[in-house]
């Protein structure tokens, strides 16, 4: 009887480690995530390449976006922020939100001329240019990761797809 008294304290305590260790273990992961809006571009920035685009490639093209849209450059930037006209699949600009998760769904997006002010600063008559010379600007890399850090510093991780792998 003592014995089986002492079995039955061991099971006890070993039950109890096991949720301590487990309280600490779910402790660690969130720790582990960082609150993304505490750091700035700079911070994740070659998180978010290694993530979206591992080789490093400035000319990377994705074209598996569910929508069917392209991503374009080092930090992946989908070419409906830069596109006036619809994409070589049919898809509209982000010139309106189309994101039903989103306060300004349905609306003028917010991001989307802050985007169009940077290329015009960055491109001379960006405003003539089609949407074909549009979407090459997007393989220089500093163009493209100032288009990223527009869109982080609004949006955080959001607009990327593999924003799991860079928290």
């Amino acid at each position: 009887r003592e014995l089986e008294e002492q079995q039955a304290e061991l099971q006890r305590q070993e039950k109890e480690r096991q949720v301590v260790l487990a309280k600490k273990k779910k402790q660690n992961e969130e720790n582990a995530y960082l609150d993304e809006q505490k750091l700035d571009y700079a911070a994740v920035l070659d998180s978010i390449i290694q993530a979206e685009n591992e080789a490093k490639d400035p000319n990377a093209v994705n074209d598996i976006n569910t929508d069917g849209s392209k991503d374009y450059g080092m930090v992946q930037i989908n070419e409906r922020w830069v596109n006036k006209g619809l994409t070589s699949s049919g898809l509209p600009s982000f010139q309106l939100n189309n994101d039903p998760t989103s306060e300004y769904f349905g609306e003028p997006d917010p991001d989307y001329p802050k985007v169009q002010e940077y290329m015009s600063e960055k491109i001379p008559n960006w405003n003539m240019l089609s949407d074909e010379f549009r979407r090459q600007a997007l393989f220089n890399p500093e163009i493209n990761q100032g288009i990223g850090e527009i869109l982080y510093n609004s949006r955080g991780l959001k607009p990327w797809s593999t924003a799991d792998k860079v928290r």
